[in-house]
């Protein structure tokens, strides 16, 4: 399993002043539990095992020195984050982007990608903001458009959500960002209400998503939230985009209980 969860869009964050951004919790219970979901589960690192695990081990080693001796080249931060991503340490990845970012307060791209890492750590309302930066940034670039979309999506902010996905499709794509951006403009339309597209892209991933939002649409709430929390319960899948999906529907629908799992 990959660490992204957010696919054809590699995205950021905003500059934050000190060592901790706003919004990034910091765990003390439990230094096992990288994040905690919106319905209070406790969200563990398992990266990988085996020589899998030894190979990402020693990726964050050799980054770890590159950054430390090259503290001032915003490169090496990015490939810390990017490391420490594949370890599941998020929390250390928005850090090692936030010293990127410190160092080129203008590239948009850095502050799209410290926002993916946001929305995997449930801090949507974050990635919003890092999102709106870098597309105040880059606006020609579609996949912070993309990403913005995402985020309010997330929030569910459906009619934020369709007018940054709609400003995306004015801008040149390549066709796989044409493929993500359809699919999120057809299921946003779907939940305003409006008509889908029957001819809108769909991905094998999140047809199980995708299933609970038909029922849900359909009025068959309880079918819905049966097919989400099947997702859901999956805690293995919890960096992913269809869980991180399931997780915000059930978490609006039954209300978060994501502050009374862990302490911070």
């Amino acid at each position: 399993m990959t660490f992204l969860a957010l696919p054809m869009v590699m995205l950021g964050a905003v500059l934050a002043q000190g060592p901790h951004p706003q919004g990034v919790e910091h765990i003390v219970l439990d230094m096992n539990v990288e994040a905690v979901s919106l319905l209070g589960q406790k969200l563990y690192r398992t990266p990988a095992e085996g020589e899998a695990l030894t190979s990402l081990e020693a990726s964050l080693a050799e980054a770890e020195k590159n950054a430390a001796a090259k503290p001032d080249d915003p490169l090496t931060h990015v490939e810390h984050a990017k490391a420490l991503g594949g370890m599941w340490r998020y929390h250390d990845a928005v850090q090692a982007y936030t010293k990127a970012v410190s160092l080129t307060p203008t590239d948009g791209e850095l502050f799209a990608r410290r926002a993916n890492i946001f929305i995997l750590i449930r801090q949507f309302d974050q990635a919003k903001i890092d999102f709106e930066q870098s597309t105040a940034i880059a606006p020609q670039v579609a996949n912070g458009w993309i990403g913005l979309g995402i985020a309010n999506y997330l929030r569910q902010k459906f009619e934020e959500a369709a007018k940054a996905f709609e400003k995306a499709g004015s801008l040149p794509m390549s066709g796989d960002e044409r493929t993500v951006n359809g699919f999120w403009t057809n299921l946003t339309q779907r939940r305003l209400g409006k008509p889908g597209d029957p001819n809108a892209p769909m991905w094998d991933w999140m047809k199980d998503y995708v299933a609970g939002v038909d029922k849900f649409l359909a009025g068959d709430k309880a079918g819905a939230l049966h097919a989400w929390h099947a997702m859901t319960d999956n805690l293995a899948d919890w960096p992913i985009l269809p869980h991180i999906c399931a997780e915000a529907d059930v978490a609006a629908l039954e209300g978060s209980k994501k502050m009374k799992a862990v302490a911070f």
